[in-house]
């Protein structure tokens, strides 16, 4: 059905098309390193997801998220003072360089633009 939110609060937003994952988070602060800051969030995700390598612009992850084994990577998006980092996890290094491709053109809000609305979950 294509994607939609799996999970929603205040500075997160989570999207699936049910085979992959994409996550913004709000708050991160630029002026750390990418790396570092993806570590600290990714220690208080509900898997086993670590920091496997990378450039200043995208740090590749992997390990295990509900006992699945899982590859991706983070991205920082700059916005204004603060910065959204976003995730993206696939099964496999193929569905994870997918989701790059899919959001290469990712930015942030721009002043006066709505947000990006989503669909809720499909019912079944």
């Amino acid at each position: 059905p294509g994607w939609y939110v799996s999970q929603r609060s205040p500075t997160t937003v989570a999207l699936t098309d049910g085979r992959r994952f994409i996550s913004l988070i709000a708050g991160a602060d630029p002026e750390l390193p990418l790396d570092r800051v993806a570590a600290a969030f990714l220690k208080a995700t509900r898997g086993e997801l670590a920091v496997t390598g990378g450039t200043s612009e995208r740090v590749t992850i992997a390990g295990q998220l509900d006992g699945q084994h899982v590859e991706g990577w983070v991205r920082e998006l700059a916005c204004g003072a603060s910065a959204v980092l976003m995730f993206g996890i696939a099964n496999d290094p193929e569905g994870a360089t997918e989701l790059a491709t899919l959001t290469a053109g990712a930015r942030c809000t721009r002043p006066g633009e709505s947000p990006t609305t989503w669909p809720d979950p499909p019912t079944h």
